[in-house]
């Protein structure tokens, strides 16, 4: 085995021993990390559901063009062809003059026969338009209804404009609000963790001082404790998620499923990448929370 491969293995096994040797230390810092990581856990689970909501509401966002009873076939064949090829529309369904009104007896469920003295269906045909998501929003929306209702054969257009701008405007406001307490959680994490990683190594500036009085070099010191750092970060941010993900699945899961504003819409978990910057950010702390720490404690000549 090549001697710096050796050294490796050195640092590893005398990382792992003492862990081992300082538990109670060692399970308080990972608790501790696990704690504030959970924190911003929770932050980012709202954050990520909340904005998996918003997204399946804003795909509801949509114009409907309803129809002269009297349009032409070729206005109806005009209408259809300027829609297919409107880049900013998804989706769209054509209700019938018929499927209105049975659509329409449907929502007044046992009170339908208020229209039994009708001589005649008074529901136009109409277009339902939904849009794409990058045209979700009022500008976009009320400039294609006002485009529509410029259109041969189209008795009105209906979008609730005033709705949509406040639904922008609150969307605006939260995402603003929920950014700013992601930013200072995020702060206060890297502060938590590294200030618990500084007294871990704190609390064993007597073995420090030892190894440094029996001329120890600096890498033989240090590695330990950054390796140490590092496992810590780690795995106290894996116990977080654990514990979030039970969290998600007997809380989240069920609240989606029992709360009628979310009208049916699934909870979802924290995004895979997500959950891997996490992994990466508690290992980083943990090791520049070592490094630093060491930093302070250690005073060797340049030589060594």
């Amino acid at each position: 085995m090549a001697p710096y491969l050796k050294g490796y293995l050195k640092a590893f096994i005398e990382a792992a021993d003492s862990i081992k040797s300082n538990k109670e230390t060692s399970l308080i810092t990972l608790f501790t990390i696990a704690v504030a990581v959970s924190i911003l856990g929770l932050f980012l689970l709202v954050y990520f559901n909340f904005s998996h909501l918003l997204r399946n509401w804003s795909e509801q966002l949509q114009v409907i063009v309803y129809l002269e009873d009297d349009i032409q076939k070729e206005d109806l064949k005009n209408i259809e062809v300027i829609i297919q090829s409107e880049e900013r529309i998804w989706r769209w369904d054509y209700l019938s003059k018929k499927d209105a009104l049975r659509t329409f007896q449907k929502q007044l469920k046992g009170k339908s026969n208020i229209l039994e003295g009708l001589d005649s269906n008074p529901l136009p045909a109409s277009f339902n338009i939904y849009f794409k998501e990058d045209f979700r929003n009022h500008e976009e929306i009320q400039q294609l209804a006002e485009e529509f209702s410029e259109i041969p054969g189209v008795e009105g257009v209906d979008y609730g404009g005033e709705w949509i701008a406040r639904f922008e405007a609150a969307v605006l406001f939260l995402r603003i609000f929920i950014t700013a307490v992601g930013g200072l959680l995020g702060m206060g994490l890297i502060a938590i963790i590294s200030n618990t990683i500084r007294l871990s190594v704190y609390s064993r500036a007597d073995e420090i001082e030892i190894k440094k009085l029996v001329g120890a070099t600096r890498w033989f010191i240090q590695a330990p404790f950054l390796i140490e750092g590092v496992a810590q970060g780690i795995f106290g941010v894996l116990l977080a998620l654990g514990l979030l993900f039970l969290f998600y699945l007997y809380f989240l899961i069920r609240l989606a499923a029992n709360t009628q504003i979310l009208m049916g819409i699934s909870a979802i978990f924290i995004p895979t990448k997500i959950l891997f910057l996490l992994l990466l950010m508690g290992g980083l702390i943990g090791g520049v929370g070592s490094f630093l720490s060491l930093g302070k404690l250690m005073r060797f000549d340049k030589s060594n």
